[in-house]
């Protein structure tokens, strides 16, 4: 077993879930143990460790392997530490399995793999004999990057720069340099109330959101398609929750529904929602937009 997949099959172990996405209290949240595992190998190694907090109990890592002439150049190495997840899934998510050569586990691709190579790399290269002379390497694990990328954003905000960024995520090895950003957005619709045996009497909420969600995927993505960039493709639209009513014999009275924009350079979260509700209104529907 090589090193690296040591490393990562420790790191699957040790559940570093967002606790933005789990239930307050939730021993599998958050990922300040995997930030401490991470420094205690990195120390070894001779790296210099630094912890800079971006929420109480949550930091983002920084190991440094540092030159000894002066630094001319500074790569960044930058996974996230923080993985996807929900109350209900199984603890077997976190016991490392291997099959068909492929390690599996809760974060194995996202972005734990990426962790495990590049601190590996970084430790390996403090080790050699031909260190940089002139290059200043950081391994950063952030926190944050499955909600609301704070780990990241609390880097730029600190004035930190690098002349070569690297950022781990699963790009099946291929070198990406653009990505889309990314809108959250909710939909409000509102009714009356009324019996189920008079629904007459009641506006339903929920057929109003419906007349919306098949607006939103339908005419507004078709127009999306036509917005592109070369490395990116085109913007998206994506209906991802809806809730809506309390109990079948009574019309609903509130609907809502949130919406996964997906967008290019020069769009940003104020212009999407203007642009959505322009849209809704241009078709005659009534929903309160909020982020």
């Amino acid at each position: 077993m090589t090193r690296t997949e040591k490393l990562l099959r420790e790191l699957i172990a040790l559940p570093s879930v967002n606790p933005l996405l789990m239930p307050p209290g939730d021993p599998r949240a958050g990922e300040q143990r995997v930030a401490e595992f991470l420094a205690s190998i990195a120390a070894r190694a001779g790296l210099d460790i630094e912890f800079r907090p971006v929420f109480p109990d949550r930091a983002n890592l920084l190991a440094r392997l540092v030159p000894p002439g002066k630094p001319r150049l500074r790569v960044l190495l930058a996974p996230h530490m923080d993985t996807v997840g929900d109350a209900a899934m199984p603890d077997i998510l976190f016991q490392p399995t291997t099959k068909g050569g492929r390690l599996y586990g809760r974060g194995a691709c996202d972005t734990k793999g990426s962790i495990a190579a590049m601190l590996i790399a970084v430790c390996e290269i403090a080790a050699s004999a031909c260190r940089p002379q002139q290059t200043e390497i950081i391994f950063a694990a952030l926190v944050d990057e499955e909600v609301g990328q704070c780990g990241s954003r609390a880097l730029v905000k600190e004035g930190f720069k690098a002349d070569w960024p690297i950022v781990g995520e699963p790009t099946r090895l291929q070198v990406d340099t653009a990505h889309k950003g990314d809108v959250w957005l909710q939909l409000e619709t509102r009714g009356k109330a009324a019996h189920g045996a008079r629904p007459e009497l009641g506006k339903n909420a929920v057929q109003e959101m419906a007349r919306i969600v098949d607006l939103l995927e339908t005419h507004y993505a078709r127009q999306l398609r036509h917005r592109r960039r070369p490395l990116l493709g085109h913007a998206t639209i994506s209906v991802g929750t809806i809730q809506g009513g309390t109990q079948p014999n009574i019309v609903p009275d509130r609907c809502t529904i949130t919406i996964d924009r997906r967008t290019l350079p020069g769009e940003t979260q104020a212009s999407v929602a203007e642009e959505v509700g322009a849209l809704l209104l241009r078709h005659h529907f009534a929903a309160t937009i909020s982020n």
